[in-house]
């Protein structure tokens, strides 16, 4: 879904049918806080949707004080009502692609939603399988530090989704792992004490949100503790971060190390013992699978030991 952001909020455009569940809703909310939706409400049919009120006569000289503030308030009632019904519509045509706009050229008020419905609207599967491929989108997107606070409202959203429809990907478990294995790539310490404490039955048992909630705190206290001056211009083997990380990126995607996580084997903790934090502790069963690798009689094998050496 296309979206358009101004100072205030976030608009959703309607531009693909993948996008009608979530731009519906979000019509349909702000016409209900107008206390308008039966004006535009697609399911009801014509003969009996309301008609808009009409703007009263003024009351004659004289009327008494109780007729007075009885035309007052209908006046404000009836105006308020016009003012929110253009509002929505308004909002209804605007938040949309300029080629859909076509579609609903001289329809009535009740007639906008019922027909872009019958054009756009999706069925169970195809809404199962959207909220499945935006997902898998954005857990394949290349995560930077500048913008992992983005990363994570995206990664959020996109859980909400495939929770909200049930699907086998959302439980929490294996959503947990796949954010995990994403985060590696920037957090690589975080990511792997906790991949180790999804083992413990604590653990095991929170929720997404109680570990995205971990992780932001993890952030928030990284940057707080982020060193200033010439020290943020620490070098690693000689290079500084940016350039290093930039020389990486040209490399293309990382394959998974063979202790599971995305980076390459010079940077991983369970071969490398120069890299490793203080009171890092490994994981057994990953441990197990490095040392099993470690002992292959092959290029990967040979390659895992020729570094592990030169770290000695």
């Amino acid at each position: 879904m296309t979206t358009s952001t101004n100072h205030n909020s976030t608009r959703l455009i309607l531009t693909r049918r993948e996008d009608w569940s979530e731009w519906y809703q979000d019509k349909k909310e702000y016409a209900e806080e107008r206390g308008v939706w039966n004006y535009f409400n697609p399911e009801i049919e014509e003969q009996y949707r309301p008609t808009l009120p009409v703007l009263p006569d003024p009351p004659q000289p004289g009327v008494s004080s109780h007729d007075a503030s009885y035309y007052s308030a209908n006046m404000k009632y009836v105006q308020t009502t016009l003012k929110s019904v253009r509002q929505v519509r308004n909002k209804i045509v605007s938040d949309m692609h300029v080629n859909i706009r076509r579609l609903i050229v001289g329809k009535a008020r009740g007639e906008i939603l019922k027909t872009l419905k019958m054009q756009y609207q999706t069925s169970s599967d195809e809404e199962d399988q959207f909220a499945y491929n935006k997902y898998e989108s954005i857990l394949k997107q290349p995560i930077k530090q500048e913008n992992i606070l983005t990363w994570l409202g995206d990664f959020n959203n996109a859980y909400y989704a495939i929770k909200k429809r049930n699907l086998p990907e959302s439980n929490d478990k294996y959503v947990k792992r796949q954010f995990l294995k994403a985060i590696s790539s920037i957090s690589y310490s975080f990511a792997d004490r906790q991949s180790e404490l999804l083992h413990e039955p604590a653990h095991a048992q929170e929720d997404f949100h109680t570990l995205l909630g971990r992780y932001r705190t993890y952030l928030a206290n990284s940057e707080r503790l982020k060193p200033s001056g010439n020290l943020a211009f620490a070098t690693i083997n000689g290079q500084s971060p940016e350039n290093y990380s930039r020389k990486e990126r040209r490399a293309g995607p990382i394959k998974p190390c063979v202790c599971g996580l995305p980076h390459y084997f010079k940077d991983c903790w369970y071969i490398m013992k120069s890299k490793r934090n203080p009171g890092w502790k490994p994981n057994e069963e990953t441990a197990a699978k490095v040392n099993e690798a470690l002992q292959r009689d092959d290029e990967v094998g040979r390659k895992l030991r020729h570094l592990a050496e030169e770290d000695q």
